[in-house]
């Protein structure tokens, strides 16, 4: 595992015995319009193709971007990962997270999500991460606040969802120096 909290939850890369339970999990409206990326129904297909695509970036780069978060009782629980929206060698990047229904609530991202930004700040050479929500999605403003994000602005019509343009919260969280 790349990184254990305190309560058992961990990271790790995605497996291809993961894909199940990834497509199951995945497969739920609620992500699919919270998200930027993932598609809806979300199938067996597009969970192989997902790990598939991760393991190849892996290879490629020599480094992990998108994670499995795993629940104290070793199931797939979610993804976190980051984007690499500004390119190798950036002193910043973009967070995104999703969690399956059965695991919200009990508080994984509560200490996952710290956990992660502090190995990108720590360990990849960010001094800034970021992360994009969309402002009708209050359980994810909520945690990223708990978790020490600052909110930076109210992007209007900055995304586009389903051929409709969508404001945006620009949320970050930074080294001090």
């Amino acid at each position: 595992m790349l990184i254990t909290t305190k309560s058992g939850f961990g990271l790790r890369v995605f497996e291809k015995k993961d894909a199940e339970a990834l497509a199951k999990l995945a497969n739920d409206l609620e992500i699919y319009r919270m998200t930027l990326d993932m598609p809806h129904p979300y199938e067996l297909t597009d969970a192989l193709d997902w790990i598939a695509y991760n393991q190849e970036m892996s290879r490629k780069f020599q480094r992990v971007f998108s994670f499995a978060i795993i629940s104290s009782e070793g199931s797939l629980a979610g993804s976190i990962g980051r984007r690499l929206a500004y390119g190798f060698g950036s002193h910043q990047d973009e967070v995104g997270y999703w969690v399956g229904a059965p695991y919200r609530g009990r508080g994984i991202m509560t200490e996952i999500l710290p956990a992660y930004v502090d190995h990108l700040l720590n360990n990849e050479g960010l001094s800034r991460v970021s992360a994009f929500v969309f402002p009708d999605n209050t359980p994810s403003i909520r945690l990223l606040e708990r978790c020490g994000f600052v909110k930076e602005g109210y992007l209007h019509h900055y995304l586009v969802k389903d051929r409709i343009l969508r404001d945006t919260l620009l949320y970050a969280i930074w080294k001090t120096n």
